[in-house]
């Protein structure tokens, strides 16, 4: 025998191809060796058509057989027959090949139909003179089997040209069958992303659509001209008017929405760790790296990254961001090697951004790049038409958290919501709301503004049963003096850490990054 067919199966066992391509493949090389004019292969796989097998009598448990999947040859000839469609494990020359896991071969004239596992006319026909069963084994696994029928006697040169043919075709299926498993897995991770970033979507789709005020129709305007682009975004306004919900809602109507979506929190990274949370490190690196890991940016390729406080960034990173968002190039720390990412960039900050430029905090080539759409939040009492609107959302959101029935929000609790400064923005409206449906009792929503800042922030410091000191409005001023001294007690109980379970922004329920922000805007001293 010559090498006939060695060189395109090799090249079979290399290529990822389902699993019908492959068998397609061997079947057709097998029919150039001279002799052969037919082929059929079984695949084992679970029983399935017992009710109408013809050897189902010899099958002992009805959970494994070798399903016929392929039969063809070089002459005409119609198998209607459903004889062999299915072989028991159990069947006499089944058996001798699982257990020798070896080709079997049988001369047509001495073996009875059954072992032949073809119909007798087709053997009559074209004077078929012998066979061979050859196991397709990977490992200690027998996958499948295929028989070949010649017109003339199989010696033993062929026998072993076969024998090795059928190795090479083991290779072949199990890397088929690893392929559309792959393919499965892939498929079914695929299905599962778009099911949950549809559930996401409609998690957060009500929420972030939520306002009829011409500024936050104006933002929805400009979310709808961005998202689409690859342009970097950068979204600016106090703590709590909703930046995130913003770039949510970018990345959610982007070309990228079924791609990665990294969010980073700079304020909450050590300056140490910066250039390893953003481009990654290798084993060895640095005191610690006990391991490679990749970077933010990284894990982010092809998809969106959201810089969340990016005024917090370090110099020294400033200039290392540039260059991703110039070139999309980086190194990880301790590697030689530039890799290259394709990553949109959203980033937001509560500061104003030129004013860290002048200060001299923030670099001013970073901050053109970054600009190349703003968009601007402004805080919730120069859109008070949207507090309505929001309540009514919070309420019914609280309610069902709490198995409530549904609860009235007054005309009398929504005029007192709009007449006050929330500092806090969304992110107050929304606590209080939470306490206001908590104190209802799952009845009418009907507070006074009073008594829930009381509940929230003065109660820990003036508890009182004075009926006319409940009554008292409480001025802005004085709340300011009562969230002040309610960060100082806060940073006090916690040993002035901010950060962690047992930080200060833990205690206070609020997020480290917002608690930083009115530290500084207050002036409180965190020693």
């Amino acid at each position: 025998m010559n090498n006939l067919g060695f060189e395109s199966i090799n090249n079979l066992i290399i290529r990822k191809r389902p699993i019908g391509e492959s068998l397609d493949e061997i079947i057709n090389q097998l029919l150039e060796v001279g002799g052969i004019i037919w082929i059929k292969v079984w695949i084992l796989n679970r029983g399935d058509i017992c009710q109408i097998c013809n050897l189902v009598s010899k099958c002992l448990n009805h959970e494994k057989c070798f399903h016929l999947i392929a039969s063809r040859g070089n002459v005409s000839f119609n198998e209607s027959s459903e004889k062999f469609q299915r072989l028991p494990l159990e069947l006499d020359i089944v058996k001798k090949i699982i257990d020798e896991k070896s080709p079997v071969s049988k001369d047509v004239s001495e073996t009875n139909e059954t072992d032949l596992l073809i119909d007798r006319k087709l053997i009559d026909d074209n004077q078929i003179e012998s066979m061979i069963c050859i196991p397709l084994i990977f490992g200690s696994d027998i996958l499948g089997i295929i028989s070949l029928y010649s017109k003339e006697k199989i010696e033993k040169e062929k026998f072993a040209w076969l024998k090795l043919f059928g190795s090479q075709a083991s290779l072949a299926v199990a890397n088929a069958f690893a392929f559309e498993e792959i393919e499965n897995y892939r498929r079914n991770l695929q299905d599962q992303n778009i099911f949950l970033m549809k559930k996401l979507e409609e998690r957060s789709e009500s929420f972030s659509l939520i306002g009829k005020s011409p500024a936050w129709q104006h933002i929805l305007e400009q979310i709808n001209l961005v998202a689409e682009s690859d342009a970097t975004v950068i979204i600016t306004g106090e703590s709590g008017t909703g930046k995130e919900i913003v770039a949510n809602e970018i990345q959610r109507k982007s070309t990228r929405r079924l791609m990665p979506f990294v969010k980073v929190n700079c304020a909450a990274i050590s300056p140490d760790l910066f250039e390893s949370e953003f481009f990654g490190h290798v084993r060895g690196s640095f005191t610690g790296a006990i391991k490679d890991r990749s970077g933010r940016f990284q894990l982010a390729d092809k998809g969106t990254i959201f810089l969340d406080e990016i005024s917090e960034l370090p110099l020294a990173m400033q200039g290392k961001l540039l260059r991703i968002l110039q070139e999309m190039q980086f190194e990880k720390v301790g590697e030689d090697k530039t890799r290259m990412v394709n990553v949109r960039i959203i980033a937001a900050t509560n500061k104003v951004l030129w004013d860290e430029v002048e200060k001299g905090n923030f670099r001013q080539d970073l901050y053109y790049r970054l600009s190349v759409f703003p968009i601007y939040i402004p805080p919730l009492r120069e859109r008070t038409e949207d507090i309505e609107y929001l309540s009514e959302y919070f309420v019914t959101k609280f309610a069902e958290k709490m198995s409530c029935p549904p609860i009235r929000f007054t005309k009398k609790a929504s005029n007192l919501l709009k007449d006050y400064h929330f500092p806090g923005n969304v992110r107050e409206l929304q606590n209080i709301i939470e306490r206001a449906v908590i104190l209802s009792k799952c009845d009418i929503l009907d507070f006074s503004l009073q008594q829930i800042l009381e509940k929230t922030v003065a109660s820990i410091y003036e508890p009182t049963n004075n009926k006319e000191a409940e009554n008292e409005i409480i001025s802005y001023d004085k709340l300011k003096e009562l969230e002040i001294n309610n960060i100082k007690l806060a940073l006090k109980k916690s040993k002035k850490k901010i950060f962690g379970r047992d930080g200060a922004a833990r205690l206070l329920n609020i997020k480290p990054t917002t608690l930083l922000s009115k530290i500084k805007a207050f002036g409180i001293d965190k020693r």
